[in-house]
């Protein structure tokens, strides 16, 4: 009798921890049912078989732009397909996303909780961001290998948890580095991380076949990205969109991939990077008395604050100065001058050396200090090698997609921290509080941001 209550018990549990995923499911179903079908290059892929066979373009393709193969064969089909299969294959990428995001970093106790706020902070993600290039060929292209190379990080950790990996989940891990492995972005990523744990498994002699199996595919997958020919052909022809690129040198591309990256998030009213301050000065004051710790705790919120009252102030009596302001476009950081240029530098890396204390003060000598730094330090460099592409500004925010979660994850482990010193009441208010932010960003920005897109 006592094993079937604990039985139903542990049933009503399960259910409750997937009850967050259902409601993202259907929030973001009615989102992507706001779309409007194929726009941008969606319908260039859409035609692209109209006078040759996919085997033809594989081959000009490869040849001439793009190594993208695998992801461009599922978008090629599936924007000859109906809307509403891209609609459900997305609204089912988010809900993988959560689920890794979930797997990855919410401990298995704090899952009824932790699941709610993944949810909440998915919600306040800017979704238009994934319609620039036409929704298809950009989820397809940044969302997806998200959700799918997350997904691929669970056998790894399964594995440095001493849990065991299904022969099923480690199959399911190749065929999702498969095809995240196909960008850039998220291909190096998979290498990085798999690479760094690899050398640790090695080293405590726990080394596991599926790490070497998934490590060796995905540099399989870079590999074949750094050899094609077409990315150079490319990078080449894509030179109009930044006048001047071909002259600038490592030092020049990195400026612009620092600055483009930073200034984003530090100069922009940016309601994820807000969270993330207020959680720092939270989390640090609660833990510290001081006066020196809480200072510092505050500081990073406190100059974002200055930067964007101070921003408009200064614009507003000297429109002329030159500075950066949230209604511009990124592109605009090519015009600042020498000076200009090197103040946002180093008022933005003032920024992340205080992100860095303040992430060591919350977690101390810990694994959550290392692995918070490592997720937001790959999150970051996803961003800045942009720099390296003539389309840094061109690509839009969508290229932000790997940042923005990167930020995501370590909030998660911020809210960790404060519910490890909470009750379940005060916990309980704490999840309304960020569903209530989620859900205000979701109807009052994503939703009316997709309802005015312009037909393209």
């Amino acid at each position: 009798m006592e094993m079937t209550n604990k039985l139903e018990l542990n049933k009503k549990n399960r259910i409750l921890e997937m009850a967050p995923f259902l409601f993202l499911f259907l929030a973001m179903l009615f989102l992507h049912s706001l779309t409007r079908g194929l726009q941008g290059d969606d319908l260039w892929f859409s035609n692209i078989l109209n006078d040759q066979s996919i085997f033809e373009y594989w081959n000009w393709r490869y040849e001439t732009w793009s190594s993208r193969l695998i992801i461009e064969t599922v978008l090629i089909y599936l924007s000859m397909s109906k809307h509403w299969i891209w609609c459900l294959l997305d609204s089912l990428m988010f809900i993988l996303l959560a689920y890794s995001i979930s797997e990855l970093f919410v401990p298995e106790d704090k899952k009824l909780y932790g699941n709610w706020i993944v949810v909440s902070l998915i919600l306040c993600y800017p979704f238009v961001q994934l319609s620039s290039a036409g929704w298809l060929a950009t989820t397809l292209n940044y969302l997806w290998p998200l959700s799918l190379g997350m997904f691929a990080f669970i056998p790894l950790k399964r594995t440095l948890c001493h849990e065991k990996v299904p022969a099923s989940l480690g199959l399911l891990s190749i065929f999702a580095i498969f095809y995240a492995g196909n960008t850039e972005q998220m291909g190096a990523i998979i290498v990085c991380v798999y690479g760094i744990f690899f050398l640790y498994l090695l080293y405590i002699k726990e080394m596991k076949s599926v790490v070497v199996i998934n490590l060796m595919v995905s540099l399989s997958g870079l590999l074949f990205v750094i050899t094609c020919p077409g990315n150079k052909v490319r990078s080449v022809s894509e030179m109009h969109w930044f006048e001047g690129y071909e002259n600038l040198g490592i030092m020049g591309k990195l400026k612009y991939g620092f600055l483009s990256s930073t200034v984003h998030f530090f100069e922009n009213t940016n309601i994820m990077f807000f969270l993330f301050t207020v959680l720092l000065l939270v989390c640090i004051w609660m833990k510290y008395q001081d006066k020196m710790h809480r200072a510092i705790g505050a500081l990073p919120l406190l100059l974002k604050t200055i930067i964007l009252t101070g921003t408009k102030i200064m614009l507003a009596y000297f429109p002329d100065l030159g500075i950066y302001h949230s209604e511009q476009d990124l592109s605009q950081i090519v015009s600042f001058s020498g000076l200009v240029s090197f103040l946002y530098i180093c008022v933005n890396a003032f920024m992340i050396v205080l992100i860095i204390v303040c992430i060591y003060f919350v977690f101390g000598k810990s694994k959550e200090t290392g692995i918070s730094l490592l997720i937001l330090t790959a999150g970051l460099t996803s961003r800045v090698i942009m720099g390296f592409s003539p389309t840094v500004f061109a690509s839009g925010l969508r290229t932000f997609i790997y940042l923005y979660f990167s930020l995501l994850i370590v909030i998660l482990f911020l809210v960790e921290n404060i519910f490890s010193n909470l009750n379940d009441s005060n916990c309980k208010v704490i999840i309304c509080l960020f569903l209530y932010v989620g859900i205000i960003q979701f109807l009052g920005i994503s939703m009316i941001s997709v309802t005015r897109l312009p037909l393209f």
